[in-house]
């Protein structure tokens, strides 16, 4: 399924709607109502977007919606999009506006028929006409293990792999070319990360050190030691005076995890984050630089408040959360754990929560698009998967290359995508619209 349906009713209609939903879903079909609407959102500007992004509108005609300013509204919206409109007759005559188009008739509460849904079907397969694609742009080689890790610059000029033997290197994106190779660590990198402004490289792995590098000309600036297991992840604040890490810190399990905080010029420690209990995971900052959010094994999600080191806010995860990621507007955070569910905090409304179900087997990573509109994810069946960062409604599956996604990247502009792949080879993709 690529995109969703958009659902026009009157609020008197709302239990009908919300039976509607749960029809359209049990049938494969995603779509979006206001329910999906958060306290502070700016409902006008949410409708518009969701409108304007729909694969269809389906509008339930009751004398009720006939009335309704804000239906009139969404349809006229539809309209001028060139949206397919369904009209579905709950009560009444129908609208005169509709007048020249079909309706499915749905007196008594009825669900629509198949040939509706299967036209729903069609149209959300599509994806309408915002929906993107993927094809392959670039291959790059020179790997000989299993590339771990992919990054790209701030300014998408470069880009950053990392392999399983603990060999770093730096492509210039335009030509496809290595640039430089970056060699000392001893084992597998897991992380990467640019500093803002794209003339630092931070790298960790299996070794337990921090390495900090010159992107110009591939000279190693700093070794930070601290860690004594693994460091499964590495970001740097937004900016730039710092870098975070995670680890599990311990040779023998069970066994507490931290997250610390760097000062990446002098190598000297500012932090040490302590209260998880297992493995922690990932360590990321909100693009404020407010908080550091940390993941661990231990099902919990931590904000830190990375000046004072305090503890913030603890959030129950279920199962242990593997990787986390930030919305760009720093409103949402998103983490998967290893059964492969996504769950979303809305941080400015207390408690509330979404998830995105039907990712077969765990999911090791997830990004959100640069305009905050997608997430990707891919994980154990080494498939990058695309879903609505709204509806939660999966819009596209990367085609397989290479054997499979291990890694991925958006570039800053959102054109392009790098994967890194089973064959030891980096795909990157051009975004193509739909």
């Amino acid at each position: 399924m690529s995109g969703y349906v958009f659902i026009s009713y009157s609020r008197a209609d709302r239990s009908y709607v919300e039976q509607l939903a749960a029809h359209f879903a049990a049938a494969g079909i995603a779509c979006w109502y206001d329910h999906a609407l958060a306290p502070g959102d700016l409902w006008e500007d949410v409708i518009r977007t969701q409108v304007e992004g729909c694969a269809a509108l389906v509008v339930v005609m009751t004398p009720d919606s006939d009335g309704s300013r804000w239906v009139k509204r969404e349809l006229n919206h539809a309209e001028n999009h060139g949206k397919p409109i369904l009209p579905l007759l709950l009560q009444g005559s129908g609208f005169f506006s509709l007048s020249d188009l079909h309706f499915a008739n749905v007196t008594g509460g009825r669900m629509p028929e198949h040939e509706v849904l299967d036209r729903l079907r069609r149209l959300a397969s599509s994806g309408g006409p915002d929906t993107v694609r993927y094809e392959v742009s670039l291959v790059l080689t020179g790997h000989d293990k299993h590339v771990w890790v992919v990054a790209y610059a701030p300014d998408g000029r470069q880009l950053a792999t990392a392999d399983a033997a603990g060999t770093v290197r730096l492509w210039d994106t335009a030509a496809g070319t290595p640039l430089h190779t970056l060699a000392g660590h001893r084992g597998a990198v897991f992380s990467v990360a640019y500093s803002p402004d794209g003339s630092r490289l931070a790298t960790t792995g299996a070794d337990g050190t921090v390495r900090v590098w010159s992107t110009a000309d591939s000279a190693p600036l700093q070794t930070l030691h601290g860690h004594d297991d693994s460091v499964w992840s590495v970001t740097y604040s937004p900016d730039g005076r710092h870098l975070a890490t995670a680890s599990g810190d311990s040779l023998f399990a069970p066994h507490p995890g931290t997250a610390r905080i760097w000062d990446p010029v002098t190598g000297s420690q500012v932090a040490v984050l302590t209260g998880h209990t297992d493995w922690v995971r990932m360590a990321v900052y909100s693009p404020d630089g407010r908080y550091l959010a940390t993941a661990g094994d231990d099902a919990t999600i931590r904000l830190w408040n990375p000046d004072t080191g305090r503890l913030e806010r603890t959030i129950a995860a279920h199962t242990a959360a593997r990787c986390l990621a930030y919305s760009p507007g720093g409103l949402e955070l998103a983490a998967a754990d290893e059964n492969g569910v996504i769950r979303l905090w809305n941080l400015e409304a207390d408690g509330r929560q979404r998830t995105l179900t039907g990712l077969p087997g765990g999911t090791t990573s997830l990004a959100y698009s640069p305009d905050g509109r997608r997430i990707a994810t891919w994980g154990t069946d080494m498939l990058a998967r695309f879903w609505n960062a709204t509806t939660g409604s999966l819009e596209y599956t990367l085609p397989s290359h290479g054997g499979g996604v291990v890694s991925l990247s958006h570039s800053p502009d959102g054109r392009h995508l790098a994967t890194t792949n089973l064959d030891f080879t980096v795909t990157v993709w051009r975004a193509t619209a739909q």
